[in-house]
């Protein structure tokens, strides 16, 4: 059995596919030629985005370049193949955490523009 491209949802380490045929059940769908396509308008009304016409279309055929890949990558044979998060292995790197000399007061406070009794003036931000 060939796992097809579609929706991936991350659960743990497993990734769940759904179907680009599941997209094309969606009743928000246009017809676009022999394909079916998402339309933008109402992904623009659902993100609540105003679009003009030449936005609206320009974006509608970024979208159907994503579905036509999406649709190429469902053409792919992908049995025998194991699911991966990262093409290379990675590992996470860790040092021994060393306690080390900090700075003294006077260091910390000597380049500051404004200092106060031991401490750092700053302008207020908050009214």
């Amino acid at each position: 059995m060939a796992v097809r491209a579609g929706n991936v949802h991350n659960h743990g380490l497993r990734a769940v596919m759904t179907p680009p045929a599941v997209w094309l059940e969606n009743p928000r769908m246009v017809s676009n030629s022999d394909q079916q396509s998402m339309d933008v308008n109402y992904i623009a009304h659902l993100a609540r985005m105003n679009l003009d016409a030449g936005e609206a279309r320009q974006f509608q055929a970024q979208m159907d370049g994503i579905l036509d890949y999406v649709r190429q990558l469902s053409e792919l044979d992908v049995e025998g193949v194991e699911p991966t998060a990262h093409a290379a292995p990675i590992q996470n790197v860790f040092r021994e955490d060393l306690a080390q000399p900090g700075l003294t007061q006077e260091q910390a406070l000597a380049n500051a523009p404004a200092q106060s009794g031991g401490q750092f003036i700053v302008p207020k931000i908050v009214e």
